[in-house]
């Protein structure tokens, strides 16, 4: 039976530099989400869509699939004026969680990113 179990991956959007949405953008455009549910478990689900709504909720529509283009992603921080912007990827410790962030910035570095790592215990986090 399918669950809405999920990573989620939020940038805060109150929070330069997350507050720009082009910054946004081109981080998700950065991220093959085929490839982050094959590392993170297995490919034992879909691959996300980056948004809060699960296909088989009612109030669920399918959108147009945005394949990953990490070319074009760094080329829009670029003009957002974050070409050079430190982005700053947090997680807790352990599990599937660290395995899956840990390639976000894997994949992020790929495309030409600045990325910092930060992995905390998970009691702190």
């Amino acid at each position: 039976k399918p669950t809405a179990n999920t990573i989620v991956a939020r940038m805060r959007m109150d929070t330069p530099p997350y507050d720009s949405k082009d910054l946004r953008n081109a981080i998700q455009l950065a991220c093959d989400n085929e490839v982050l549910l094959a590392i993170s478990i297995n490919n034992e689900g879909i691959p996300a869509e980056n948004h809060h709504v699960a296909p088989f909720h009612p109030e669920y529509a399918e959108l147009p699939k945005i394949a990953p283009n990490p070319e074009k992603a760094i080329e829009m921080a670029k003009a957002a004026g974050h070409g050079e912007t430190e982005i700053d990827i947090i997680s807790i410790d352990g599990d599937w969680r660290t395995t899956t962030t840990d390639a976000i910035g894997a994949q992020l570095r790929q495309a030409g990113f600045n990325v910092k790592r930060t992995v905390m215990p998970g009691n702190t986090f």
